[in-house]
């Protein structure tokens, strides 16, 4: 998966070490995004609590991370 390297420069934080772009499995993308705000803040149905990027935001949880949001938004269909 080809990512914009200011894109992967920008996420900083990642704890996961871009898992993301090494195994089309991971958990992260698997997910389901329930609702996006702009292109930037993606609403996650996602409970893995080790991530830097995801916050409770009442009942759901968001994801601000700026390599998922790429990929979220490069094959949204």
């Amino acid at each position: 998966m080809e990512i914009n390297k200011k894109t992967i420069n920008e996420t900083i934080h990642c704890e996961n070490n871009f898992e993301c772009l090494e195994n089309e499995n991971y958990s992260c993308l698997l997910m389901k995004i329930d609702n996006c705000i702009g292109e930037k803040v993606l609403f996650i149905n996602c409970t893995k609590t080790n991530c830097y990027y995801k916050m409770n935001y009442g009942n759901s949880i968001i994801c601000n991370c700026p390599t998922r949001t790429e990929i979220y938004n490069k094959y949204k269909k």
